[in-house]
């Protein structure tokens, strides 16, 4: 089944279809709704054959995204689909992230850039699950020394989450008192 998504809603004349029953031609990746009225040629949706909540979020799945990860890298391709971290994103990706660190502690730059170009045009793309773990498991456990050139490679967007992260985690080790109560659980 196909749903519609109302992208334009246009006549040729501008005219409205005033009530009248459109008559509806498939092609892709369009469909063109005509009027019964002859002055009113036509109204165009996106189709699509994915549900109204799949419609709303074209975001690259946790599969796809590890498929696009071990294509990019497959080096790393053994270790992400072990057996044993299958359907662990988060060990996944923190294969992904022990590669980018061997390659900053290599000074392989070129690498270095492959992976952080990788995460900048993935991150935006991503179901949540998937940017979390990016964030958290890629970029919350990175050591990037400062002022180094690998510091200066990092896209402006994941320099400022990666800031971000490590400064929440140093405060937490500097509040005394909630350290103490941790402790105490």
């Amino acid at each position: 089944m196909e749903y519609c998504n109302l992208i334009s809603l246009a006549t040729v004349d501008g005219a409205e279809l005033n009530g009248q029953t459109p008559i509806v031609t498939s092609g892709a990746p369009t469909t063109v709704v005509t009027s019964a009225i002859a002055s009113v040629p036509l109204v165009v949706y996106r189709t699509s054959k994915h549900t109204p909540k799949q419609q709303m979020s074209d975001k690259i799945s946790e599969k796809e995204f590890v498929n696009l990860l071990v294509n990019k890298f497959p080096e790393i391709s053994e270790e992400v689909l072990d057996e044993d971290y299958e359907g662990l994103l988060t060990l996944q990706v923190s294969c992904f992230k022990r590669f980018t660190q061997e390659s900053i502690n290599n000074n392989d730059l070129q690498r270095v850039s492959l992976s952080f170009d990788f995460v900048n045009q993935m991150i935006d793309k991503v179901v949540q699950k998937v940017e979390n773990a990016l964030y958290i498991s890629y970029l919350g456990h990175l050591i990037i020394p400062k002022g180094s050139n690998v510091e200066k490679m990092l896209p402006h967007k994941l320099k400022k989450a990666y800031e971000d992260i490590h400064k929440y985690n140093s405060s937490q080790s500097q509040n005394s008192k909630l350290n103490k109560f941790l402790e105490d659980l």
